[in-house]
């Protein structure tokens, strides 16, 4: 039982490292195609303190926050996870989490 935050992770628009027929032979070297396919991007402008820190992988929040109630102990066993039955309801609005 507990409080957490739940997050999606998505990755976009992978088909534009696919070229068909690119002249010159490299891979895509745009700003925004480079956000969209290297896994990281860091970059800093030439002049000035501009600059572009970027993963591949968004993490977008998902509502929030939220209860979990599990019915009895998740424990590891042999190096997996017991069944469990699990609760997600959203918190009471303005209430601080209660403690375990």
């Amino acid at each position: 039982t507990g409080e957490v935050c739940l997050l999606v992770a998505a990755e976009f628009d992978a088909q534009w490292a696919k070229q068909q027929r690119p002249d010159p032979q490299i891979k895509p070297r745009s700003h925004a195609a480079r956000i969209r396919l290297d896994s990281r991007y860091d970059v800093k402008a030439s002049d000035g303190p501009m600059m572009i820190q970027t993963r591949r992988t968004k993490l977008f929040v998902v509502g929030g926050p939220i209860q979990i109630k599990a019915a009895h102990a998740v424990t590891p066993q042999d190096g997996a996870m017991e069944a469990a039955t699990v609760a997600v309801v959203p918190s009471p609005a303005n209430e601080p989490p209660q403690p375990p």
